[in-house]
C-alpha cells in the first residue's frame, strides 16, 4: 500500500537508479544490454525503411529505384545510431518518469521529445558539415520540416520501439530490463 506522505522520485533518483544487474564477468548483463540494443537497431531500420520509403516516394514523389537508393544509403545510419537512440530514449523516458502506469498521451509527448530532440541535431550536423549546406534559410526550413515529421512520427516510432522489444524479450520501459527467458522471436 502506497503511504500517503511518500514522495515521487527526484530527477537526480530517476537519472541514477537502476535495476540490479548482475556483476560484469558473469556474461548475463552484457547479454541484456545487447539484446535491447539489437531491439532498439531492429526498430530504427525497419521503422525508417518503411515510414522514410512511404515519405520518399508519396510525399516527396521519388521514383522507387530513387527511394530504394535512398533507403539503402539510410539503412547504413540506422544500424549505426538505432541502439544509441534507444539508449537516448531510455533516459529521456527516466528523466520525465515514464513506467508501464504513465498515460499514453504522456508516453506520446515524450516520445516525440526524444525523437526530436534526438534526430533533428544530428539531421542538421549532416546538412552543415557531410553535405555542405550552408545557407541559413535552407538550414531552417529543413529544420522546421523535420521537427515536423518528427512530431508526425516520434509517438508511433516510440510505440513501437516499445512492441519490438517485446518481442525480443524486452519490456520496453524503463521500469524493467530485459528478461532472458521470454521469447525472442514472434
Amino acid at each position: 500500500m502506497i503511504s500517503a506522505h511518500m514522495t515521487s522520485p527526484t530527477l537526480e533518483q530517476r537519472l541514477t537508479d537502476s535495476p540490479e544487474v548482475p556483476p560484469t564477468g558473469t556474461g548475463s548483463s552484457q547479454y541484456k544490454i545487447g539484446r535491447e540494443f539489437i531491439a532498439d537497431t531492429t526498430t530504427c531500420v525497419t521503422f525508417g525503411f518503411v515510414v522514410g520509403g512511404l515519405n520518399e516516394t508519396l510525399v516527396i514523389g521519388l521514383p522507387f529505384y530513387q527511394m530504394i537508393a535512398s533507403r539503402a544509403a539510410t539503412t547504413v545510419q540506422n544500424v549505426c545510431l538505432g541502439g544509441l537512440y534507444g539508449k537516448y530514449s531510455n533516459l529521456i523516458d527516466r528523466v520525465f518518469g515514464i513506467s508501464k502506469e504513465t498515460g499514453k498521451a504522456k508516453q506520446a509527448a515524450v516520445g516525440i521529445l526524444s525523437n526530436a530532440t534526438f534526430w533533428v541535431p544530428l539531421y542538421e550536423v549532416l546538412l552543415r558539415y557531410v553535405v555542405g549546406v550552408t545557407d541559413e534559410h535552407t538550414l531552417t526550413t529543413t529544420r522546421t520540416s523535420a521537427i515536423a515529421l518528427c512530431a508526425v512520427t516520434g509517438a508511433p516510432y516510440n510505440a513501437y520501439l516499445r512492441y519490438v522489444r517485446g518481442l525480443f524479450g524486452c519490456a520496453g520501459n524503463i521500469d524493467t530490463k530485459c528478461d532472458e527467458n521470454a521469447r525472442t522471436s514472434g
